[in-house]
């Protein structure tokens, strides 16, 4: 379920000004934005005669599409947070007995 927090752009975006803007103009359009971008997500609205969901993004300010419900393509998804606490991986380790 899409909700606020964290997202990785997998496709170019244009960011709106608007939620129900999908192609802005040239001179509406707020950013254009790369494969691989962290995104903020503010909020998520759900356009059902449009068959999308839309999020609000802290920066740049404006809206972008996350899923197209109908096809189910997305152009980003949530990163999970991580959990606190002992993580595998490479670092440094303490050993005691």
């Amino acid at each position: 379920e899409d909700k606020p927090g964290t997202y990785i752009l997998t496709k170019a975006a244009f960011v709106s000004p608007d939620c129900d803007n999908f192609a802005p103009d040239d001179d509406e359009l707020v950013a254009e934005l790369e494969v691989g971008e962290m995104l903020n997500v503010v909020e998520v609205v759900h356009l059902c005669d449009e068959q999308r969901v839309r999020a609000r993004l802290a920066k740049p300010a404006g809206w972008i599409s996350l899923a197209n419900t109908t096809t189910g393509g997305r152009w980003a998804i949530r990163r999970e947070p991580r959990k606190r606490g002992w993580e595998d991986g490479p670092g440094q380790y303490v050993l005691t007995e």
